[in-house]
């Protein structure tokens, strides 16, 4: 399938618990109706067998089945944009990317736990520099302090215990502000604190933003990111070690 058919695409990222799905949802219903594609889960083959990486894993196998499984959701939920596009698409709003699955795996070997991140990297590696898989053309960043996000968790239930650490939570914001100062132009993403903000007051601030981003089709960042992710040690290194740092 060819990226050059499908139109530009806003990801919206951050913390489990930090409001991603409603985001996307109300931004697309803004600004894209029908165009709003979900997070990974959404994508499983259910009936086929497919369930959620097991955690903690305890096999090589079990790595190796969530480094495969992670991209090929991906292409289907893309596989999926390609179907419901049509030629008055302007674009299409997306809940979370594989910057969070690398993040993910990341948080799990900063606590010991087993993971191939440089294996997961050379896949996704291989879809961008094949341009199967499209890149974001804009990023909305959402932040909050970790008490919120459990709060929030707590209220809606689910999310794996990983992901309700405070350190993680602190840790993932981490990984994506070092993402995004290093690997995306600031006129491509927006980090919104929305802790005490509203959900109209996030739309707000968001739509202008996406709005200025009308000539931008593609960031390149994921693909460089993932690169240096597969061939860089250190940078794997200092990612592992990297610390909060506050806008």
């Amino acid at each position: 399938m060819a990226t050059t058919t499908l139109p530009p695409y806003v990801a919206v990222e951050g913390n489990s618990g930090v409001g991603k799905s409603v985001t996307a949802s109300a931004l697309a219903e803004w600004l894209a109706p029908g165009q709003y594609f979900p997070e990974y889960f959404g994508y499983l083959d259910a009936q086929g067998g497919e369930s959620l990486p097991a955690f903690p894993p305890s096999t090589f196998e079990e790595v190796a089945y969530s480094n495969r499984l992670w991209p090929v959701l991906d292409m289907r939920r893309q596989q999926h944009r390609q179907l419901v596009t049509s030629a008055e698409t302007r674009f299409q709003v997306l809940d979370t990317t594989p910057l969070s699955v690398i993040g993910y795996e990341l948080a799990k070997a900063r606590l010991g736990i087993f993971s191939d991140i440089e294996d997961l990297a050379s896949r996704y590696v291989d879809l961008y520099d094949a341009a199967l898989l499209q890149q974001p053309g804009g990023w909305v960043f959402l932040s909050s302090p970790a008490e919120v996000i459990l709060s929030r968790i707590a209220h809606r239930g689910g999310s794996r215990d990983l992901l309700k650490r405070v350190d993680t939570i602190k840790y993932l914001d981490s990984v994506r502000r070092f993402f995004s100062t290093h690997f995306l132009d600031a006129t491509t993403f927006v980090w919104i604190d929305n802790s005490t903000c509203s959900l109209e007051c996030v739309i707000a601030e968001a739509i202008p933003f996406i709005e200025q981003l009308s000539g931008i089709t593609q960031t390149s960042g994921l693909q460089a990111f993932f690169h240096e992710m597969k061939e860089n040690p250190k940078l794997r290194g200092e990612l592992l070690c990297v610390e909060k740092s506050d806008p």
